[in-house]
């Protein structure tokens, strides 16, 4: 190959690389599998309910999942995803990135669990809120697969926030997908 035709396909196969139309390794990369789904909703308490103004909260809910179906755990059918803790906390505050942790307990026993950590991101639309958590199932049942939630809940829960006692209830649905 004389050098010019050289760095013609040298430049050629850089492009096509960089732009992912072929890839350097042989082997195709795995898609991803999805290997449960769930819907449902979540619900969170406030004592005291959530102001404007931080101050030192009670929380306390769970992530409920009333519909699950799954080719590959066939009679994981639902789960609660109860949490709780302290914090300082405002209803702004509401609207940050964060992260955390949860035991999910499959058809209603602690028998069958799934423990995973999350980040989450928070998007406000018009008339909604919509945090979208992503995560790893760390030990039990999926261990390893990725977790996907979404909770969509409506902006005007945080009208409270400006009443006598605050927010002292957040409610919405969620959808789970576990990939793998």
């Amino acid at each position: 190959m004389s050098r010019p035709t050289r760095w013609i396909a040298v430049c050629l196969t850089t492009a096509l690389v960089s732009t992912g139309l072929i890839a350097l390794t042989g082997a195709p990369a795995a898609a991803a599998t999805t290997i449960i789904r769930c819907v449902g909703s979540v619900d969170v308490k406030y004592s005291p309910g959530l102001t404007n103004q931080e101050q030192q909260i009670e929380f306390s809910g769970a992530d409920h999942a009333t519909m699950c179906a799954s080719q590959v755990f066939p009679n994981l059918r639902n789960f609660e995803g109860p949490f709780r803790g302290t914090g300082t906390e405002s209803c702004p505050g509401r609207f940050d990135p964060g992260a955390g942790s949860e035991t999910l307990f499959w058809n209603g026993t602690t028998n069958l669990t799934s423990f995973w950590q999350y980040t989450y991101s928070v998007q406000r639309t018009d008339d909604s809120v919509i945090y979208t958590a992503t995560g790893r199932v760390t030990s039990g049942i999926a261990a390893g697969a990725v977790i996907h939630q979404q909770i969509v809940e409506p902006l005007s829960d945080f009208d409270a926030c400006t009443q006598p006692g605050g927010m002292q209830l957040q409610e919405g649905r969620s959808s789970w997908v576990f990939v793998a």
